[in-house]
């Protein structure tokens, strides 16, 4: 009998005990998720402002066509690989501030301006310049395989935002000649810059892959895909999934850990890193870091961006630079993780220009911002509404 008691009591005690604990880590949690809240609220807060900034600096840049100016119609140059990068950044949003009406609207009317300028130069398009009531093309553009695959990742992120192709003119066209443009430029799995230069970027791939995975995602997201552009998504999953095997095997050099900027570069020689140059040969060693390219060892691609940033001070932005800011190496940090250094490089950037816009800022960069703040965003949300445990 009397053990009988002690272990009732001690039943007892044991259930006292884990209540206790159960009270304590809600009150934890309370106070943890309250100093989040005071933390983050602002930052969102802050962000969400930021993005809605840069997008009201893009919709002042879209011309009556739907074009959109690198930096102010009186500029003249409209150049649509840029203009892309614009245009995604419109359809960024957040939970509390989803795309809306206008920024589709104007993406769309984007979108039917440079499908017309498509399929008017068979696929290669070039930089443009309004005279009068058209444009002509004024310069082909460096490098046509990217261009087509920023095209295709705008297009992507529309349908996937909208979830319908209402407002997009020719789009089922606009798909079959940039897929088949660059079919034509599909040379031993990568694609070329051009029908004319037989070089084969890593950057330049990096883009055509991402706009066909974004483009895969738009077209599973909309319930009226039918007829041609039915037809041709297996080719764009066969084209996306040939440069998702060849990237790596072309441009990843596992001796040294780094990325060729394109096919054949040898440069490396055993433990070096050749960051010599910002652009292209360190930019290129975070691209697949950017746009997210699956690869076996992440870790080897964040000790990349690592030696990036400690070979190139890049969140700082001088005053009146006459620079360009290269925007989307934030995104690099946000992929990377290092939410320090990306809360640094967006402060500074609106500093810089809170209210001088001259060139060289231009509106795709500004689209990238806009990219930068909804991951962020996303990120305070995540600790906003986070516990203390998960």
């Amino acid at each position: 009998m009397r053990k009988r008691f002690l272990g009732r009591r001690s039943f007892t005690w044991i259930g006292v005990l884990a209540l206790l604990a159960v009270l304590g880590y809600l009150g934890a949690d309370m106070v943890y998720r309250k100093m989040n809240e005071r933390i983050y609220q602002p930052r969102l807060a802050w962000a969400e402002a930021l993005m809605e900034r840069e997008k009201e600096w893009i919709f002042a840049n879209q011309g009556e066509d739907g074009e959109i100016y690198m930096n102010g119609e009186e500029a003249g140059n409209v150049n649509p690989y840029f203009s892309c990068q614009a245009a995604l950044g419109l359809l960024q949003g957040t939970k509390e501030r989803p795309a809306a009406e206008r920024e589709l609207s104007a993406a769309g009317r984007y979108l039917n301006w440079h499908t017309k300028v498509l399929l008017d130069s068979d696929g290669a398009v070039g930089i443009y310049e309004k005279k009068g009531d058209s444009f002509v093309r004024t310069d082909k553009g460096d490098s046509v395989d990217a261009y087509l695959g920023t095209y295709l990742e705008l297009l992507g992120k529309y349908l996937l935002t909208a979830g319908s192709v209402e407002g997009l003119d020719s789009w089922e066209e606009g798909i079959l000649a940039a897929v088949g443009a660059l079919e034509s430029l599909l040379e031993d799995g990568l694609t070329r810059v051009s029908a004319e230069n037989d070089t084969k970027y890593l950057m330049d791939n990096l883009e055509v892959w991402r706009g066909l995975a974004a483009l895969e995602e738009g077209l599973d997201a909309i319930s009226t895909t039918t007829g041609e552009a039915l037809a041709v998504c297996g080719r764009i999953e066969k084209l996306r999934r040939i440069l998702e095997e060849r990237i790596t095997e072309a441009f990843w050099v596992e001796s040294v850990g780094r990325w060729r900027v394109m096919e054949g570069d040898e440069r490396f020689s055993e433990g070096s890193f050749y960051l010599d140059e910002f652009y292209p040969d360190g930019v290129a060693q975070i691209y697949p870091l950017i746009y997210g390219f699956p690869v076996e060892d992440w870790k080897a691609q964040k000790e990349l961006y690592r030696d990036f940033t400690e070979a190139f001070r890049w969140e700082v932005i001088e005053e009146n630079t006459s620079e360009f800011v290269w925007t989307m190496v934030g995104m690099g940090a946000a992929k990377a993780g290092d939410v320090e250094r990306l809360e640094d490089f967006l402060e500074n950037y609106e500093k810089a220009f809170a209210s001088k816009r001259d060139y060289p800022l231009y509106t795709g960069e500004a689209g990238w911002v806009c990219r930068e703040c909804e991951w962020y965003c996303r990120y305070c949300l995540k600790k906003i509404e986070g516990h203390l445990l998960f």
